[in-house]
Formats: structure tokens, sequence, C-alpha cells
């Protein structure tokens, strides 16, 4: 993979109508003493056929709890993406899973089930910037729907885009992308899952179609994930992205179409075990419509919430 990997970089830089520089353009450095930076928002190109497209995905983000507490010890709540903000700001659009609601006030607390994090912490998913967050998931509501729906306005306010409860069009250099959020952890409703990539796919060139599902704490896929995921390709969607497990697990092509069934988590404070500390953020590359290869880059949580790569990238 990694070869096949490089080869095609090469061919994208020895392309004469390619920018050479978007694959792995840096953004700024961030002025450190305004938290709230404007995002590092993407600007989006005029439609050039076969343009180069980057979507970079991230899995479980907990900004509560001990990530809460770091930030605020740190005076910085930008403190988690740190790291790992360069590398999902310079895609084309980034996205995420957001286990947290954002409600105030919000209690700082080490411990507990029961999340919830600050207004502050958009300071950190602009800073890093998130453009897609998946609300559909098991603790979203933990704050019930006055924080749902906090969470919501505040997202939007921020240019921050939620999908679970809708979908999102996203037109990215001549190409539209849909995005789709489904909570699976208990029952899911698959007439309705079909239904809505289906009415989704006829909008868009491109479904990405993302999943909280599975077991906690496991290696491997089980079957409930896999039978909803080749689901969800046969109905139209052309990237499947996995989270919940809190481990990563493994990817699958399916019908053509690359199903990652978990990406582990991205900032979570589970420091008692070493799989969760560790994730992945998948770099997808589209020429134009075409989906050409992924890159998966490894990374560890430190210091109860603060990722790092380990490798290159």
């Amino acid at each position: 993979m990694k070869l096949a990997f490089y080869l095609f970089v090469f061919l994208v830089l020895a392309a004469p109508f390619i920018d050479r520089f978007s694959l792995f353009k840096i953004s700024a450095e961030p002025d450190k003493n305004n938290f709230f930076v404007p995002a590092q928002r993407k600007t989006k190109s005029a439609s050039t056929t076969g343009q180069m497209i980057t979507i970079a995905v991230g899995g479980d983000v907990m900004l509560g709890r001990t990530v809460n507490t770091q930030s605020i010890k740190y005076k910085d709540f930008t403190w988690a993406f740190k790291n790992i903000a360069p590398l999902l700001g310079a895609a084309d659009l980034s996205l995420i899973n957001l286990e947290t609601p954002i409600i105030s006030p919000c209690a700082p607390t080490d411990t507990g089930m029961i999340f919830c994090a600050p207004p502050e912490h958009v300071e950190g998913l602009k800073f890093a910037g998130i453009d897609i967050v998946n609300l559909a998931n098991n603790h979203i509501k933990n704050q019930g729907q006055a924080g749902l729906d906090y969470t919501v306005s505040i997202l939007k306010q921020n240019g921050i885009t939620p999908i679970g409860f809708e979908s999102s069009i996203k037109e990215i250099k001549g190409v539209k992308f849909g995005f789709l959020g489904f909570n699976a952890v208990d029952n899911i409703d698959e007439n309705s899952l079909i239904t809505e990539i289906k009415n989704l796919k006829s909008q868009v060139d491109i479904i990405v179609a993302t999943f909280h599902w599975g077991s906690e704490y496991q290696a491997n896929s089980n079957v409930s994930q896999k039978k909803l995921g080749h689901m969800a390709v046969d109905s139209g969607a052309d990237v499947v992205i996995g989270h919940h497990p809190h481990w990563v697990q493994e990817k699958e092509f399916y019908q053509g179409k690359l199903i990652y069934y978990s990406l582990g988590n991205l900032i979570f404070d589970q420091a008692w075990s070493e799989k969760t500390q560790q994730g992945i953020v998948v770099k997808l590359f589209f020429s134009g419509k075409t989906f050409i290869t992924s890159q998966e880059i490894p990374l560890r949580i430190h210091d109860f919430g603060q990722p790092k790569f380990t490798d290159s990238y």
C-alpha cells in the first residue's frame, strides 16, 4: 500500500495541471495568543476536471472529563489538537466523530460516563480546521435534548457542519460529496438507512457514510458491522467510516468500495490501556469524482487527551 501511495504522489506531482503543493501544504502556525483563531477553512477552488481532492477522517473525539480538565490546566482549549491540526487543516475537508455534547455550564470532572464540554472547546475544533462532525452516537444526548440543540447551534455558528440528524452536501473543486451519520449501537432502521443513502446518492457524486457501531474494545468487526457496511455500499455509499469500539479495527474493500470498521480514538482520556490510546487518521484521495487511494496515519494519545502521529506524513 505504501508503494502504491508513493507512486500515486509521484504521478500527481508530475502532472503539470495539478498544484504541486496541494497534497501536503501545511497551514501557517496560528497565533497562540488568540485562541479564537479563524478556522483553517479550505478555499474551495473552481471546478477542475481531475483536480486532486483530499479528505481527512478521524475517530472518536471526547472533549469532556480529563480532556477538559487538562485543557483548563494548560489554559488552552486548542491543547488537544496541537499536533494533529496541521494535517487536518491541510485537507480539503476534515471529518470527526464528536462524542461530547457542548453545553454551559459544564462542571469540570475527571470521572463519570455522562459527558459534557464547555463552549470554549469549539476553539479547538476551529483551530484544527474541522469541517464536519458526526453527532449520531451514544453520548451526544448525555445532556438531553437541550445539550444536543446547543451543540448543533454553536457548531453551525462557527462554520462546522453537524451530521447524524441530517445529511450534508459539500461541493469541493466541482465534485459534490454527501455525508451521512448513523448510530447503530442499539437498533437501527435498515429500511430508513437504505432510503437515506439512495436519496442522497441522487444528489451527489460521492457519499461518505459514518457509522457508530460494533462492540467496544474489540480488535475485529462483528457480523452486524459487516452487514450494515455492505448494506451501505449496496445502497450507494462510496466510503464507509466506523467508530465506537475505541480500538482500531480492520478495513475491507467490498464491491470496490472502502470500509473502515473503526478508526479508534482520536482524542480521548482512556489512558488505562494501550489500544485505547491508539488510533488512525485516514486520508482519502480523489481525482475529481474518482477514488484513488487512502493513507492511514497512526497516532498515540498522550497526557490524557493529546494525540501525536507516530509516523511521518
